[in-house]
């Protein structure tokens, strides 16, 4: 066999030295074409090297109940899909803020237990998402492609969730959490929100709940009336 692999490393040898010296011209194409297919095929494997990394690192589906930001118990969510909302209810903490339902691509809130895992992914995303908080200002992804997705109708954007966000994706723990959020909506609408307020996703627009009433933003007038409470909350239309 060995003698076999030498032969052939020789025969490729004389090959190659005839090939160049009589076909110096085309044997130049053919290298730099080599290198380029070389090069290609080699990108083509990084990425799906990547695809399946991201795939087996985010994609385990589970539920996660958060309390304060951080993870007080992971439930995994098996083949037997139907069995899990009574294991959720069996091991149920006797305190959380919300739970997070990571299923393939998609991330899903519930303030309870859900009774169906079904979910509906919203047409929404917002152009830029900042919060400022301890003198300094901090950029949010609701999604990020091939790893998470946070626009699921019914979905909420408020203190609680943002503390996990902070503490989970930018490893700082908020004790204290009084911020001034700027959204940068579809439509180029800006809204203004903090931590008494929150955001609903729904499926082509979102609303917008203020604890303080008197201070409603509007798109077209910035202010929409000063103390009016019939209008504590405002969904936003995308075109």
């Amino acid at each position: 066999m060995l003698l076999n692999i030498f032969w052939g490393a020789t025969s490729i040898l004389i090959i190659h030295n005839v090939f160049k010296s009589y076909c110096p011209t085309l044997y130049q194409k053919l290298l730099i074409l080599g290198i380029y297919n070389t090069v290609y095929a080699y990108s083509n494997v990084q990425i799906v090297c990547a695809n399946l990394y991201n795939s087996r690192m985010y994609h385990n589906d589970c539920f996660e109940f958060i309390e304060n930001g951080e993870q007080v118990l992971k439930i995994a969510v098996d083949a037997d899909v139907a069995s899990i909302i009574p294991t959720l209810k069996q091991n149920e903490p006797l305190y959380y803020d919300f739970i997070l339902y990571e299923h393939e691509c998609n991330t899903i809130m519930y303030l309870n237990i859900p009774i169906t895992l079904e979910y509906i992914e919203s047409n929404i995303s917002f152009i830029s998402f900042t919060v400022y908080f301890n003198d300094a200002t901090f950029n949010i992804y609701l999604s990020n492609k091939n790893q998470y997705n946070y626009y699921i109708v019914n979905n909420i954007i408020n203190k609680a969730f943002l503390i996990y966000y902070f503490n989970h994706f930018l490893h700082i723990y908020c004790d204290d959490f009084t911020f001034e959020a700027t959204i940068i909506d579809h439509n180029v609408n800006i809204i203004y929100f903090n931590e008494k307020d929150c955001i609903i996703i729904n499926k082509d627009d979102y609303t917008l709940i203020k604890d303080d009433v008197g201070d409603i933003v509007d798109i077209d007038d910035e202010i929409v009336s000063e103390g009016d409470s019939d209008k504590s909350e405002k969904s936003y239309d995308l075109l």
